[in-house]
């Protein structure tokens, strides 16, 4: 028989990967992380109850180190998309699309931190502006002040499958792209977006 693999790990590195090159917020893989931390737990348990075992110590302690590297990309995921929820927090809390990305943890999340940010920001610096200036969404010579994601930021991408003739420039139909499965590219995240959310790329 084969031996057992658990996917999970592996499609949840490849999410951490994501977010982290992406230049926008992906939507949260709440199935993913809450299986991963349900294993987790009972992985923890099973060893914390062999740690007697003195004929097996060198297998237990191969077990903990897998399971600290499970950790890793658990928090190492979590931790980008806060990073980028604080950055792009008041653009999150006025678009409802944004908001659908996140977790119920992250909402609540983000809905604090931006009360904390229009408190400390009135206080220290809004409230001694002039009348018309102390919006936190005002625009300034007809740019929203509110701080977006650039999505036309080049980023390396490698190609899952083959997709003949793809379109980079919707202005441009004689702008297209073979892209061939394994082979790496640097291309604006922008017309890629879909491929991304199909799965048929993943960044790097």
């Amino acid at each position: 028989a084969a031996p057992y693999v658990n996917e999970d790990v592996p499609a949840l590195k490849l999410a951490w990967l994501n977010e982290r090159f992406s230049p926008d917020l992906l939507p949260y893989q709440q199935v993913l992380v809450d299986d991963l931390l349900e294993l987790v737990q009972q992985q923890q348990e099973m060893i914390d109850e062999s740690l007697t075992d003195t004929e097996h110590t060198f297998m237990v302690m191969l077990c903990q180190m897998e399971l600290e590297r499970v950790r890793y990309v658990i928090q190492s995921y979590l931790r980008v998309r806060l990073w980028k929820i604080q950055r792009y927090h008041k653009l999150i809390v006025e678009d409802p699309k944004w908001q659908l990305l996140l977790s119920s943890g992250e909402m609540q999340f983000v809905a604090k931190f931006n009360r904390a940010v229009e408190a400390h920001m009135s206080v220290n610096f809004l409230d001694h502006m002039p009348q018309g200036f102390g919006g936190f969404t005002d625009k300034l010579n007809g740019v929203s002040m509110v701080r977006q994601p650039n999505l036309d930021q080049p980023v390396f991408i490698r190609s899952l499958r083959d997709i003949d003739q793809f379109q980079i420039d919707d202005d441009d139909k004689n702008d297209t792209e073979d892209l061939h499965t394994g082979d790496i590219y640097v291309l604006p995240y922008r017309p890629i977006r879909g491929l991304l959310k199909k799965g048929h790329v993943e960044l790097i």
